[in-house]
């Protein structure tokens, strides 16, 4: 095979070429970026020399280095997000509204903007979120590329892709439009306490923490946070059912009838009287902060206690639970 040439402009003549890796250093929108490149220096005179395919890999290598600096999404990331999702580029660019060449131009190198990189980080992490907006966008979308898609998302969440907690609080959502982000979360504990309670486990694996309101599910909180005090939009109607076992089901039903009922205020008093999230705060101060974990064992051992208590046959007996708080309140 011959030897690769490249016009020096020193010899002036074709020449063959080495090339060298190297630390660089280049400026991009305004900022110095440090990444692994190469460089080609000519095998006569050994002054360096333009080799478009180099020069390309190392733009490319600079983009690179930038996003990982601005957490912005790699081309790596952005196409397994379209294999998980059975989805083309250009059709997911129609689904969310874009350019329908936006996506492919990523793909290509371009530099996503950073509210189009943080969606398609949200879409990758969230199957729930993005069976949201694939079937907001059905009409958008030809019928064999939403099946095939729709078929997809489905399977990753009956898999368990999607934690536990999402889809659950997804279906409380479902149920009531008046849900707030602070009355969520004191929900999804109810949820798990009662959960355990009737089934002997815990509908999620993630645990929750004592915050200055209340039991916190991190996650969900970070989900949901730009609601501020508003209830949640949830934009889908979705049947969440297949997702639960029918005791969970119960469960869920339950907690929606006979807790979201109240507001977020009332049921972060409800949480502040209740021994999980009191023993896990200690001596801290009412407004300090915390992000201790609440021990399962101990909302394990408190619901089971609270079951007894109130000689809780089925799940629609938390309304004794409920009931009885509710009228001891003092606002």
């Amino acid at each position: 095979m011959a030897e690769k040439k490249i016009f020096c402009e020193h010899c002036l003549d074709d020449v063959t070429y080495h090339i060298e890796e190297r630390e660089m250093t280049r400026k991009l929108k305004g900022t110095d970026y440090t990444f692994l490149g190469k460089e080609a220096f000519c095998d006569a005179c050994t002054q360096p020399v333009f080799v478009e395919d180099i020069d390309t890999a190392n733009r490319q290598a600079l983009y690179d280095a930038y996003r990982k600096a601005n957490d912005l999404i790699s081309i790596a990331e952005i196409t397994s997000l379209l294999k998980k999702y059975a989805i083309g580029a250009k059709p997911l660019s129609e689904l969310l509204g874009w350019g329908i060449n936006t996506i492919p131009r990523y793909l290509k190198g371009d530099l996503p903007k950073r509210s189009y990189s943080e969606t398609l980080y949200r879409i990758s992490k969230e199957p729930d979120y993005f069976l949201t907006l694939l079937k907001d966008a059905k009409g958008s979308l030809s019928s064999p590329t939403y099946e095939k898609s729709l078929k997809a998302t489905e399977k990753l969440i009956a898999d368990g892709e999607v934690p536990k907690e999402h889809l659950a609080a997804n279906y409380l959502l479902s149920k009531n439009n008046e849900i707030t982000p602070l009355a969520l979360q004191k929900l999804l504990y109810y949820v798990q306490g009662f959960s355990v309670a009737f089934t002997g486990e815990f509908m999620f694996q993630s645990d929750c923490e004592s915050w200055v309101h209340g039991p916190v599910y991190r996650d969900i909180y970070e989900k949901y946070q730009e609601f501020g005090w508003q209830p949640i939009v949830l934009e889908s109607d979705y049947d969440y059912r297949h997702c639960f076992t029918d005791q969970e089901i119960q469960v869920l039903d339950s907690v929606i009838y006979h807790l979201s009922v109240y507001n977020g205020k009332v049921l972060e008093k409800f949480t502040h009287e209740e021994s999980p999230w009191l023993l896990t705060r200690g001596d801290l101060k009412e407004d300090e902060a915390s992000a201790a974990v609440i021990e399962k064992k101990l909302i394990a051992d408190f619901f089971e206690r609270v079951k007894d208590k109130y000689d809780m046959l089925t799940v629609d007996d938390i309304a004794a639970y409920s009931n009885e708080r509710f009228s001891r309140l003092h606002f």
